[in-house]
């Protein structure tokens, strides 16, 4: 429950919230992710449901330390291929859901936040990688992330 408290309850979204809170959602994500690697390994729903709650505040967390000049833009833009990988998992995992689906809906959600991302840290069309699994339910597997 910590993990889905922070940055979406609403008066404390992600732009809004200290660094030492994106710090902690990441830390518990990543915790998790270890924890998945072993209890469901693969594309499974655990992972679909951990990269989504990593992949903002991460996004947040880099773009904060980046203005304030406490990392590179090297580090920036490794960061920002992270977040893009976990989105990717998301579409690819719960992309083929039921339109309508919750699932269906955060992929869908997943794939706006992926765009904004690409345009305008990585530049590698990945709005349509993830438009191959939404609209043309055409599945790939994408890098994974190991942690």
């Amino acid at each position: 429950r910590i993990i889905e408290n922070i940055g979406e309850t609403k008066g404390y979204e992600y732009e809004d919230l200290a660094e030492a809170w994106l710090e902690k959602k990441v830390t518990f994500c990543r915790d998790h992710l270890r924890i998945q690697s072993k209890l469901a390994p693969g594309l499974s729903e655990y992972r679909a449901y951990i990269s989504n709650h990593i992949a903002e505040p991460l996004y947040w967390l880099a773009k904060k330390r980046y203005l304030e000049k406490k990392c590179s833009s090297k580090d920036l833009r490794k960061t920002m291929e992270e977040v893009a990988q976990h989105l990717l998992l998301v579409v690819q995992i719960w992309g083929p859901y039921r339109k309508r689906s919750t699932e269906r809906l955060t992929a869908e959600k997943a794939k706006e936040l992926l765009e904004m991302v690409d345009d305008k840290y990585l530049h590698n069309n990945l709005g349509d990688r993830a438009d191959e699994v939404l609209i043309n339910n055409n599945l790939k597997l994408y890098r994974s992330i190991h942690f």
